[in-house]
């Protein structure tokens, strides 16, 4: 091991290595230079003044370009600029405006262009190296609106599509390297700060720094994924099902975050809860909000307060479990039988009780209705003979004994 000592407070943040020339180049923010080393001797060759407080490079290598050659760039976060330096004649080419604190660069193979994550404007600038020679101002070929503060990005070269993440919005976008538009945006952890793109497996991983979390996406959907296994034990007690789609279990998978896994029980058997598989022989119980706001579920509580819900939402990577147990012997049909006769004979006399009482209001409110009819029709003079006359002849019901007081009847009749 060497330890390389640098001039002065350089403070250096940012390095690359070239192995075409073997020379490995250093950004010094501190001292706004790029310095030179040699990889074999680790000898300082150069120093190279470029912009203020440099903190990213990118190397781009024999570009089609006749000229144009290998060049390295430099994002500068105060200037607000990109250097191009010649690594042959180690002399700066240009410096190109791009947006607000630069602070990430990365080169798309397919087109050769240079993308800039700018921190400060929320915005990602796409350079043409072709257009460098010819003027600083219009390499810029577009600036591209993502989430905000833009600290890192990442190319799939292969899907042709480019990864930034967002640290303020706690997002990834993806542009589309064919158009230079935005296709997505995925929600990850908080305060995503730098992303890379794993060509092997065609993961995108995320650093979240505040959620102390790695976002894991899948580039050929742009969705976020976690490594998950599932078992069931019993073995034969039943499945599980995540998104509606069977998982075969004691496997390594792949499986969408936030997917929501359901445990459905084999004949014979009921869904007892969710565990996590902690290693070192010992679990953890998972406790859900209830799946079913159903009367029948509400029944299965009281009757089985243990059970916890047979779903629940995936969010992070680990092994889970369902478990599952015996399901209770049905009810012999004898027994429902003599329920349903205990419940008749002891419901049945309240019931027929409010019926007799509901028929006689309901009578009784007729009545009335027909005294408060005839009543009225009758003169005052008359009103009390006509009344007697129409109960003697059985017009009337009982009730118009009631009628007495009101008619000012005094004596028998």
């Amino acid at each position: 091991m060497k330890t390389i000592k640098l001039k002065g407070s350089n403070f250096p943040v940012a390095i690359i290595t070239d192995n075409l020339t073997n020379n490995m180049y250093v950004a010094n923010e501190h001292s706004d230079t790029l310095s030179v080393f040699d990889k074999f001797n680790y000898t300082i060759m150069r120093s190279i003044a470029v912009g203020g407080h440099p903190v990213a490079l990118a190397l781009a290598l024999d570009i089609g370009s006749p000229g144009i050659g290998s060049n390295v760039y430099v994002a500068n976060a105060y200037s607000n600029t990109v250097s191009v330096v010649n690594p042959t004649t180690y002399t700066g080419i240009a410096n190109i405006p791009v947006g607000k604190g630069p602070s990430s660069l990365a080169i798309n193979p397919n087109s050769d262009k240079m993308y800039v994550a700018n921190s400060g404007s929320n915005t990602v600038s796409v350079i043409d190296p072709y257009n460098i020679s010819k003027s600083t101002e219009g390499s810029v070929v577009t600036n591209i609106e993502v989430g905000k503060r833009p600290s890192g990005i990442a190319i799939d070269s292969t899907a042709n599509k480019i990864y930034v993440a967002n640290a303020y919005s706690n997002t990834v976008s993806v542009i589309d390297g064919n158009n230079d538009n935005v296709s997505k945006t995925i929600s990850v952890g908080k305060f995503p700060r730098e992303v890379a793109f794993d060509i092997n497996n065609n993961n995108v991983y995320v650093a979240n720094a505040y959620s102390n979390t790695v976002s894991v996406i899948d580039s050929k959907t742009d969705q976020v994924v976690l490594g998950s296994a599932f078992a069931i034990h019993p073995s034969d007690a039943g499945k599980i099902k995540c998104d509606d789609i069977e998982i075969r279990t004691s496997k390594f998978i792949r499986i969408k975050y936030s997917s929501q896994c359901k445990a459905e029980a084999n004949t014979g058997f009921i869904f007892s809860s969710w565990a996590e598989d902690l290693g070192t022989n010992s679990t953890k119980t998972i406790t859900n909000m209830p799946d079913s706001k159903s009367i029948i579920s509400y029944i299965t509580n009281l009757i089985y307060p243990n059970d916890t819900t047979s779903t629940f939402k995936l969010s992070r990577s680990g092994s889970f479990i369902a478990n599952f147990r015996d399901a209770p012997s049905p009810i012999p049909k004898e027994i429902w039988l003599s329920l349903f006769a205990i419940m008749l004979g002891t419901f049945m006399p309240s019931v027929v009780k409010w019926l007799n009482g509901w028929r006689q209001r309901k009578n009784m409110n007729k009545c009335m209705k027909e005294i408060d009819i005839n009543y009225s029709k009758l003169n005052e003079i008359g009103r009390r003979k006509e009344t007697m006359k129409l109960y003697t002849k059985g017009n009337l019901h009982e009730f118009l004994l009631f009628l007495r007081p009101k008619l000012g009847s005094k004596g028998n009749h």
